[in-house]
């Protein structure tokens, strides 16, 4: 209850600071909630961090691409559009457990299904880039690669996660190729998340 009612004033004296000088984005991801065992998390901090990830690997892709930060995002939007337009919106992912598993149809239409928007992604993405889909996979290989390491020199992971990390990318079993970017992925076109 003591640190629940100091968050809550922390957070509403950061708060208020901020909105007084325009940080009002900052503000809200100050905010802290609840979990049942009464200690906190920063839901809204985390989605703040993924957002600021995200914006590295857009600059990250756009580098080693050659084009701008601004040409990723136009173009990572209007490959979105493109599977939208051919396939639908992409399914909303269930709120609760399924009762029963999917049999293994229901299984391998819902990963020819996923495979068929991530390679349209891909084509239309690099399509807007006028760079081939291997100049993509190569740069966020890089990127990837890059990332890793840092991960590996500061201790977050094993070389063994590492290389276990990049040998799915190259497999093509992280989402979107790379962790992210195709239409049900976690992000625009760049590097995969490895945190």
């Amino acid at each position: 209850m003591k640190n629940s009612l100091r968050n809550t004033i922390v957070a509403g004296t950061v708060a208020a600071g901020l909105l007084g000088s325009g940080g009002i984005a900052f503000a809200q991801s100050a905010t802290t909630t609840p979990t049942e065992q009464g200690a906190t998390t920063d839901a809204t901090g985390r989605s703040a961090d993924r957002e600021a990830r995200r914006a590295e690997q857009t600059t990250d892709l756009a580098n080693r691409l050659g084009v701008t930060d601004e040409q990723v995002t136009a173009a990572r939007d209007a490959a979105r559009a493109a599977v939208e337009a051919q396939y639908g919106a992409r399914p909303e992912r269930p709120t609760e457990r399924p009762t029963t598993p999917p049999t293994d149809e229901e299984r391998a239409a819902m990963d020819a299904d996923r495979q068929a928007r991530h390679d349209l992604f891909e084509q239309a993405f690099a399509a807007e880039l006028g760079v081939s889909t291997e100049q993509i996979q190569a740069a966020r290989e890089a990127g990837l690669q890059e990332h890793l390491a840092e991960k590996v020199a500061d201790g977050t992971i094993t070389q063994e996660q590492a290389d276990a990390r990049l040998q799915a990318m190259q497999n093509g079993e992280m989402p979107g190729g790379m962790g992210h970017g195709g239409p049900g992925g976690r992000g625009p076109g760049g590097p995969p998340e490895a945190d």
